[in-house]
């Protein structure tokens, strides 16, 4: 019934508020999500944004228990590729495996595990942007950032 929902707005081209309990059925269907508390609106955005960077408590106690695989893309955990290589003198980063900066944290780490590498480039239109690193996707996982991250 949800995916029939989501596709009817697509088809349509028209946008709807579904309102719900269910933090599952919301990321599953909304493409922007607001979180309530006592009928205040405490937060807007992206499930990969709430998640990233709750609010505050309430909203990070309410994300906790959500897998991050799906929803958490490389753009939000990757690092510059100058401070990578800054902090990684003679590191070659022209020998990581290659992806893309939509990639979802379980993609990345199927790449981290078949190609052993000490980071992942990503590249958006052949243009290196960005290197995630296992402990990038670590942090992913957890739903925290490190200052060495980017966003977009």
């Amino acid at each position: 019934m949800q995916d029939e929902f989501r596709q009817l707005t697509k088809d349509l081209g028209k946008s709807a508020v579904f309102i719900t309990h269910d933090l599952d059925e919301a990321i599953r269907i909304g493409d922007r999500i607001a979180i309530m508390k006592d009928g205040v609106i405490i937060q807007t955005g992206t499930a990969e944004e709430i998640i990233l960077n709750p609010a505050d408590d309430y909203v990070a106690d309410f994300v906790a228990g959500i897998s991050r695989l799906h929803l958490i893309k490389a753009h939000s955990v990757m690092q510059l590729v100058t401070r990578f290589e800054a902090e990684n003198p003679g590191q070659d980063v022209s020998s990581f495996a290659h992806t893309h900066p939509e990639a979802d944290i379980d993609e990345l780490i199927d790449l981290t595990l078949q190609h052993r590498a000490a980071g992942l480039a990503v590249r958006d239109g052949g243009e290196l942007v960005g290197i995630v690193t296992p402990a990038d996707l670590l942090l992913g996982v957890k739903g925290s950032q490190s200052p060495a991250q980017t966003h977009g």
